[in-house]
């Protein structure tokens, strides 16, 4: 599986729409 870091840093940027 995708690594839970780079994952978790996705989901950050995609709730932070700057």
């Amino acid at each position: 599986g995708a690594p839970l870091s780079m994952v978790k840093q996705y989901i950050e940027q995609q709730s932070r729409p700057d």
